[in-house]
């Protein structure tokens, strides 16, 4: 008999005379023959295991025979609440970093980039160059255009995230893959997180310079630089500022870039420059930005860009002109605590250096990259360059007045290329 069938027999043994049964004892006999029913306890006692497979429960078996009884699991205690972080300090960028006057420093050879503010190295990161059949050019360039998202013109509309254009015919600095080696178009690809923190920390007119070897900016003081410092007069006025500058005499062909700056310049008896001659009668604000001075070796002139725009021209004197200055990038910076202004010099290898072959295997290139010695940055070159040239007072005169932290003085064998033009400062290609 099972244990359904024992419950039962003994409330009917149970029963009074007169077959009635109270309400309470009748509610203890349905919880018992509902428990037994279920296998969880006989009567008088817990089950044991065996209860789980009591004869009233073989009925629900033949459906399905993996069927168990389902016991509800006890609820897992509950997590303790984690802990809020500290919140993390706030990621200095480039841009907090870099405050200074910037230069972009890129080597071919090494495959880098280096960031300098006012002369010193804030960041650096790694590029991908232009192959053998499409090489970067190197010489001295300037952020031109800014584009978040941009397309190639030219290769069949690349994307080129976080553009800036160094020249109109397509060179430009931009995000990029980098298998470890030369691998683009002529472009220079950078990662994606510096390409980020670079786009967001230059302006239009930032230096580039774009070199076989590292290069570097190193202190300089000379006195052909310090003549182009403003001096103030005798009651101390102050001097006109990049922004407010009162109109000047500009080319009259100034709108063709080429007849503003290739235009036979008049001189004197003695020499020196007629700015009068050289300038036409036609007064505009100048644009605001810093004032560049481009002294070419081929063309034998002082050529002045202020905000993109040729501004003025004149001949220039220099000694044993058959020899060759060199490219080398003078830059103004502002001296703490003093009106007077500091230089740095950037001065790039002759064009004549052995450039690495990109038909090379890889690693060879790598090696030989590695192990190629560069020079220790000089003003040897750069001083001598600047003993060999006379500029005319009246030139001094004028470009004077306009020279301010961020100014450049730009020296080399090169004339005007065909990259400078309108809305570009001096474009100096070296090869």
């Amino acid at each position: 008999m099972g244990a359904v069938g024992s419950v039962r027999a003994a409330s009917k043994t149970s029963r009074p005379g007169d077959g009635r049964v109270s309400k309470g004892r009748r509610g203890r006999v349905r919880h018992a023959i509902v428990a037994a029913a279920l296998g969880l306890i006989a009567v008088g006692s817990v089950a044991p295991a065996a209860a789980w497979h009591t004869p009233g429960l073989e009925r629900w078996r033949g459906y399905d025979p993996y069927w168990r009884p389902y016991a509800i699991p006890p609820r897992p205690p509950a997590r303790p609440r984690k802990r809020a972080r500290p919140a993390e300090p706030a990621r200095t960028g480039l841009a907090e970093i870099a405050k200074g006057q910037l230069h972009i420093v890129i080597s071919l050879n090494a495959q880098r980039l280096q960031v300098y503010s006012d002369g010193l190295r804030v960041a650096e990161s790694p590029v991908s160059t232009g192959t053998a059949s499409h090489p970067t050019p190197t010489g001295l360039f300037n952020v031109i255009q800014k584009n978040r998202f941009h397309r190639s013109n030219l290769y069949s509309n690349a994307p080129m995230p976080f553009m800036q254009r160094l020249t109109w015919s397509g060179i430009a600095l931009h995000e990029g893959h980098l298998p470890g080696y030369p691998a683009s178009h002529g472009c220079i690809r950078l990662p994606r997180a510096f390409a980020q923190e670079l786009w967001r920390t230059t302006r239009l007119g930032v230096r580039v310079i774009v070199a076989q070897d590292e290069v570097a900016p190193v202190a300089i003081a000379h006195a052909q630089l310090a003549a182009l410092a403003p001096k103030p007069d005798e009651e101390e006025a102050p001097t006109r500022s990049t922004e407010t500058a009162a109109p000047v005499r500009m080319a009259a062909a100034s709108i063709t870039d080429a007849g503003a700056e290739q235009a036979p310049a008049a001189t004197r008896e003695d020499g020196s420059a007629d700015v009068t001659g050289i300038l036409a009668a036609k007064d505009l604000p100048l644009r605001p930005g810093p004032v560049s001075l481009f002294v070419s070796r081929k063309d034998g002139k002082l050529y002045v860009r202020k905000g993109f725009e040729p501004i003025y021209s004149a001949p220039v004197t220099i000694r044993d002109k058959d020899k060759p200055l060199g490219t080398h990038l003078f830059t103004a910076l502002s001296s703490d605590g003093d009106r007077a202004l500091r230089w740095t010099v950037i001065s790039l290898a002759d064009t004549t250096n052995r450039r690495i072959a990109a038909s090379e295997p890889h690693g060879n290139r790598g090696r030989r990259a590695r192990a190629a010695e560069t020079p220790p940055p000089s003003t040897v070159q750069a001083t001598a360059a600047l003993e060999r040239i006379q500029i005319p007072q009246d030139a001094v005169d004028f470009v004077s007045d306009l020279v301010s932290p961020g100014a450049a003085l730009i020296v080399s064998d090169q004339g005007l290329g065909h990259e400078t033009g309108l809305g570009t400062d001096f474009i100096i290609v070296t090869q």
